[in-house]
């Protein structure tokens, strides 16, 4: 047991607490399995904890009563906008000393927000790049997180130690830390995540413009590739979006320009020009992911 002015530094000592027990939180959860003292958690759906305790995924329900102190680190895996509300209510369901580190897929407000969290709590903003079509405890994987990055923003108060917790956190679930501002996260967010959704839903509601049935009966591995993300859940996605819009609207600004480019090259017939394009971004592209 902690004494009242010290905070858990070993992420083997700290019983960690989970809000949201969807894809990200219930991944988290098998993903720290053994690696940490407990595990509780919290989800709207009391089902959903029932479920993740009969699993094994969680150790206990996550008390946000205000009645008791029983985490040294909180996890918040829920909607950005969630987030941000959980964060002005925390100070009142949790008593005592604990970190917490979000899961959250935009960082400026959520970093806002943090800041204002009182001394004995301990501040950290996280986001792992990672994410699947499916959603839900069932989808949940303890590999989901394995060799892929996770992004810190620490906020201006953030401590030492929790920042230290978070290396930790990482090094435990087998990813790649990266440290950067919340701006600048959330522009790069917006130019690798946010918009290929928005693109990807453009597709689909593109070929649904041609009202012909055929459409769909052609459609192959191509367009599923291509449209992968548009089958996302929708109410994370919303939030992310609105709480993103300025990044959003420079990139997708961006992505205009260049269909726009490359719709004036076709309709000049101009090949010799396309193909340099094309190219350049083929090339690009055939180097990531080897």
């Amino acid at each position: 047991m902690l004494s009242d002015d010290s905070m858990a530094q070993s992420l083997a000592d700290c019983r960690v607490g989970i809000i949201g027990l969807g894809l990200i939180g219930g991944s988290m959860a098998l993903a720290l399995r053994g690696q940490c003292a407990s595990i509780a958690g919290y989800d709207t759906d009391q089902a959903v904890v029932e479920q993740a305790i009969v699993r094994g995924v969680i150790d206990r329900p996550l008390d946000l009563s205000g009645s008791a102190q029983d985490v040294d680190l909180v996890i918040p895996a829920i909607p950005v906008r969630s987030i941000i509300a959980l964060i002005q209510k925390l100070p009142a369901m949790l008593p005592g000393r604990f970190h917490v580190i979000d899961l959250g897929s935009t960082k400026s407000l959520i970093v806002k927000a943090m800041n204002e969290l009182p001394d004995r709590i301990a501040p950290l903003g996280g986001h792992p790049m990672v994410g699947k079509e499916k959603s839900g405890l069932d989808a949940a994987e303890s590999t989901l997180f394995r060799d892929r990055v996770f992004v810190f923003s620490p906020v201006p108060r953030t401590r030492p130690e929790t920042l230290e917790l978070g290396q930790q956190l990482v090094a435990a679930i087998g990813a790649r830390p990266m440290i950067l501002d919340p701006e600048r996260h959330d522009q790069l967010a917006a130019t690798i995540s946010h918009v290929p959704h928005l693109v990807s839903s453009s597709l689909v509601d593109a070929a649904e413009g041609n009202n012909d049935e055929m459409t769909w009966m052609m459609a192959s591995s191509g367009f599923r590739d291509s449209t992968r993300l548009a089958a996302a859940e929708l109410t994370p996605q919303l939030d992310v979006i609105l709480s993103n819009r300025a990044a959003i609207l420079d990139d997708i600004a961006r992505v205009m320009r260049s269909l726009e480019a490359m719709a004036d090259l076709i309709e000049l017939g101009d090949e010799a020009g396309l193909r340099a394009k094309l190219e350049i971004i083929r090339k690009r592209r055939a180097g990531m992911y080897l």
